[in-house]
């Protein structure tokens, strides 16, 4: 599936990777390896509402690059694999952090529920990141990420103030 997808042969891979975790551990050597849309939508999302998260979030996640679509496929086996699972990880716990800086900003302009903790907000997020490709694997007529984050989203967020008069 992964030579599949990037258009070469199997024994290509394995011939300059030796392993999925060697793909996987060239994939991510880079300092800051995590897919690189998903980066730049959660660098701008600490400056904007809470609501507009889970168009940027969905968006830059489908969208994708060939990094973040190899660090997927590559998850889907991370059960099997401790090393491969290590790895994968490693990069989930990086989209983790980038989450928590969004949250803990969005916290203090007072758009996080006080029970909702950053890192409880951002652990929330990611398992829906990777849950829906999973969910996808298994059900075609699931819920559109977008969707899913909204809700999630909208749980996390805290109730708008009515003004009184």
């Amino acid at each position: 599936l992964i030579a599949q997808r990037a258009g070469v042969s199997e024994p290509l891979v394995f011939h300059h990777f030796g392993s999925k975790a060697g793909l996987l551990r060239a994939l991510s050597s880079s300092p800051g390896m995590t897919p690189a849309r998903v980066s730049e939508a959660l660098a701008e999302a600490k400056e904007q509402p809470l609501t507009t998260l889970p168009e940027r979030l969905a968006r830059a996640w489908e969208a994708g690059d060939p990094q973040g679509r190899m660090v997927v496929a590559l998850a889907m086996d991370a059960s099997r694999e401790p090393e491969v699972r290590a790895i994968v990880g490693a990069v989930a716990q990086r989209v983790q952090q980038q989450l928590e800086a969004v949250f803990e900003a969005r916290c203090a302009a007072g758009e996080l529920r006080a029970a909702a903790t950053p890192r409880v907000a951002a652990a929330l997020v990611v398992s829906v990141l990777v849950g829906s490709h999973v969910l996808a694997t298994i059900d075609h007529g699931h819920a559109s990420l977008e969707e899913q984050l909204r809700v999630v989203v909208a749980s996390l967020a805290s109730t708008p103030r009515r003004r009184t008069h």
